[in-house]
């Protein structure tokens, strides 16, 4: 069971960084697009989609990875 709990936590651990990383990727990269130039820089947009409604799947998925960083966490410390 050590095995597998250490596996859930690095793909827990993959899956929060991994989707906030893309993300940002996506908020970089529309801003580098726009025709018109981003008026208020990547990071604005970044922010700007991690709070607004479109975002709800972004956290959804952040939570879904915390929750197997967590089940893996238990599984190796238990005997």
């Amino acid at each position: 069971m050590r095995r597998l709990g250490t596996f859930l936590m690095i793909a827990g651990a993959n899956i929060v960084v991994g989707s906030l990383a893309i993300v940002l990727y996506f908020a970089f990269t529309a801003c580098s697009l726009s025709p018109d130039g981003c008026t208020h820089g990547p990071w604005a947009l970044y922010f700007d989609l991690l709070f607004s409604r479109d975002g709800i799947a972004l956290w959804v998925i952040v939570l879904i990875g915390s929750y197997v960083f967590w089940r893996g966490k238990q599984m190796r410390s238990s005997p």
